[in-house]
Formats: C-alpha cells, structure tokens, sequence
C-alpha cells in the first residue's frame, strides 16, 4: 500500500473513532431521523393519540398508496404481519405449498408457517439474487398438475396456492414472466417487498407489476422506518378491506363485537407519525442509496475479486443495501475480517432458508445458487446517513485490502 493512503486510512481510522467510540462501526444499515419525527411524536402525545386510533395512521396509509401509485395501504405492526394477512386474504389454506426463493429473510418462511402452510422453496438467479422463473417454470412443469383448475404438486398431493417472490436488497425479479405462470398455472401472485419502497418493474410502480398484492417493511433498517411496522398494498380494495378486518382484531366499529378470530396487527399512531416524516424525506434518502451504490462501483470497480450484485436493466431499484459478491470464500472471510479490524461492521447476510432449521425439511428445488453464493456475498454500510467520507474511507480500507491479498 502507498505511504500516503496508509496514512489517509489511519487518519481517518482515528477521526470515526474518536467520534463514534473505540467499539463503536460504521454501521450496515441504520435509521436517519432529520425531518418532523419529534414533532409529530410530540402532537400524539398532546393529543393522547398513541394507540392503534388516529389521524397519523390514514395519513400514512394514503401517503403510502399515493406513493405506490395503489388504490389503498393497509398499515400494519411488522413486515412479518403483513406478509402473514396479506398470504391469508390471497386465499392460502392450511397445507397449502407456496412458493417463494430460498434466499430471503426468515420472516418470508415463517410467515407460511404461521398460515399452517407449507414453503416450496426455490434457487435464486446468481446475478440479481431474485427468484429463478426459469426453474420454477420447469419444476412446476415435472411436478405439479392441474385438476379442476387446481395446481397440485404430485408427490405430496397438496395444493399449491402462491408464488410470493421477494425484491431482493430492493431489485425486483421478472414479474411479467411471474406472471405468466402464475396464470398458467392458476397460483394467486403476491409480493414480499421487504425493502422494495421506491422500487420500480419496467417503469411501472409495483402494484402495477401483475401481482394482486405487495407487503413492505419499515423495520429500523429499511429504506424508511416507522420504528417497527408494514404494509400491505393493492389495487384491489376488496383484498385491503380483508387485510384491514383480520389485521384489526375483526372489531366491528364501535363496538367490542368481533365477527371472526382475527390478529392485533394494527400499526400504532405513534408509528404511523414516525412514518409520516420518513416518507416526507423519502426522496432524498432514495437519491442517497443511489449514490452510495454508485460510489461503491466506481471506486472498487478495478478490483478483479469483487463483483457488484446486478440491478437488471428492468429494474429500477431502491438500493436499499449495496452488495457485492467475493470471488472465494476464503477472500469473503479475509474482507470481512479487514473491514472489522477498520470498525466498519461485515457480517454475513442471510442464510438460506433450506439451511435453517426451522425450514429445513421443506420441499425445495435444486439450491446450486444459493449455496455457492450465500456466503460470499458482502453487504457493504448503506445507511442514508452514510457520509462521503466515510464511504470513501470504506472504500480505501477495501482497495488496501485489495492489495494486499492478491
């Protein structure tokens, strides 16, 4: 490495330090609060306001639809929660297999399991990490039949009702060809868009991209947060009006009459004020992602071992985490441990659903890809509040890396 970089790195080194504290990284991913969050948490409390009643809810949710081009939001209390109402109104039963890539968070399987329905788990294409539609057409093709109208998978004999697919770090897979052989083969298509706010197929907004319905996430770590909660979107507001009874206990207004067993899902108002701010700010923290990806790929452009996870010329994502994948495992362990010792926190991501315990006696396809790829992908520190300087200290930490390990 050139004396004056070392130097640079070192400077730079001691300045994050002294600022963030010695155990202190630069972080994946955190929340960015610059805008009217404390004033609008200060008018709930004023107001009393707090629970699951209250103006910022509806105001939330007609931001968010507006946002999302969709005819209705329904806000919920987690990612998870929406993911499970919004399997529930697509009409899946107990038993019933639903599909969805074996890369993903957790929440996506679980979600399946909380429905006393199956996952059929799927490989990944190796460049944007999205559902394989190649292979799910062909494994639909060999194991599956329709009777009466109705998928079912032969081996098992059970109905398969779903496909759900994720946007991945914020891209999005080919819905038009997901939608192709959700209608040849009869399966409701519906959406886990995690981290997919701001996200677009083809110029269009998701809820015009064929799927029936998309959830969100507004976990800490998303595009935006409300602190803790989702969302369920759709252009169909007879589905909404599902989502929005199960999700709120199945109360019929004003009164303590419930027509129904239902979930206590609802978002809060103090969360929906919280949300409301972040969609305020919402452009300029997806201008942000989008530097940061950007900056990342022209500064380590010139290193051989890395390769940029691909945003597919379809899609125009919301960046919600850059990622790259390493040429070998032991140069994804060596990078990380580097990025570590520069307290810049690399960690692997996901684990593959299959190798979960929970899910790992689940029906899946061929998982070459996920395996290969799972743990030498390198998410690299996103966050909206990323400054240019300290993502050009990442990037120098990476390049010295890269010099001293090829």
């Amino acid at each position: 490495m050139k004396p004056e970089m070392a130097k640079n790195i070192n400077h730079k080194r001691q300045m994050f330090t002294s600022v963030d504290g010695p155990n202190l990284k630069i972080p994946l991913l955190e929340p960015q609060f610059s805008g009217n969050e404390s004033v609008y948490l200060q008018q709930c409390i004023s107001s009393g306001y707090v629970s699951s009643i209250g103006p910022f809810v509806s105001r939330f949710e007609t931001k968010l639809s507006n946002i999302m081009c969709s005819a209705g939001a329904v806000a919920v209390s987690s990612g998870t929660a929406a993911l499970h109402v919004m399997l529930l109104a697509a009409g899946v039963k107990p038993n019933d297999l639903v599909i969805i890539p074996t890369y993903t968070f957790i929440g996506t399987a679980n979600s399946i399991r909380q429905c006393f329905s199956v996952p059929w788990l799927v490989d990944i294409l190796a460049d944007d990490l999205t559902l394989d539609h190649d292979l799910l057409k062909k494994t639909l093709e060999s194991e599956t039949n329709l009777e009466n109208g109705i998928c079912i998978h032969s081996d098992s004999g059970r109905t398969v009702s779903a496909i759900m697919p994720v946007h991945t770090l914020g891209a999005t897979p080919r819905m038009d060809l997901l939608a192709d052989i959700a209608e040849e083969f009869h399966l409701s298509l519906i959406v886990d868009g995690a981290a997919a706010l701001g996200t677009k197929f083809n110029d269009k907004p998701l809820s015009k991209t064929g799927a029936s319905m998309t959830s969100l996430s507004f976990n800490g770590n998303k595009v935006i947060t409300t602190g803790g909660g989702g969302a369920v979107i759709s252009d169909n507001l007879d589905l909404l009006e599902f989502v929005r009874k199960i999700s709120g206990t199945a109360k019929i207004e004003g009164s303590y009459n419930h027509d129904c067993v239902a979930f206590n899902y609802s978002m809060s108002n103090l969360h929906a004020a919280v949300g409301c701010a972040q969609l305020e700010v919402l452009p300029e923290f997806l201008k942000t992602k989008e530097r940061i990806k950007r900056n990342y790929e022209t500064g380590l452009k010139d290193v051989v071992s890395l390769t940029p996870v691909k945003h597919n010329t379809y899609c125009k994502s919301s960046h919600w985490i850059s990622a790259f994948t390493l040429s070998t495992l032991d140069l994804a362990n060596s990078l990380r441990s580097h990025l570590n010792n520069a307290f810049i926190e690399a960690r692997l991501f996901w684990k593959p659903l299959h190798l979960q315990k929970p899910h790992q006696n689940a029906i899946k396809t061929k998982t070459d890809v996920s395996d290969d790829i799972w743990q030498r992908l390198m998410p690299l520190p996103s966050s909206t509040n990323l400054t240019e300087e300290k993502q050009d200290y990442i990037i120098n930490v990476i390049l010295d890396w890269a010099e001293t390990s090829h």
